[in-house]
């Protein structure tokens, strides 16, 4: 399953790049003006999937209780 989800990321990381590429260098009514908020936006919202995909598989308990007792019991 992991895989999987490493290849569908992959995928779509690697399609996002060439789609920006394309719709930045080879559209002649676009441009980085117009595709770089897209791009940034893209980027960042799958930043923030990322990141809840590693907390949610990990386990990580991002409530205070659990954050106390993680601190806790390192020191």
């Amino acid at each position: 399953m992991r895989n999987v989800v490493f290849l569908g990321m992959s995928t779509f990381f690697t399609a996002q790049f060439f789609v920006g590429y394309h719709c930045i260098f080879n559209v002649e009514w676009l441009g980085w003006d117009l595709v770089e908020p897209v791009t940034y936006t893209v980027g960042q919202g799958s930043f923030m999937l990322g990141l809840v995909y590693i907390m949610r598989n990990r386990g990580i308990s991002v409530e205070f209780t659990g954050l106390d007792d993680h601190f806790s019991a390192t020191q």
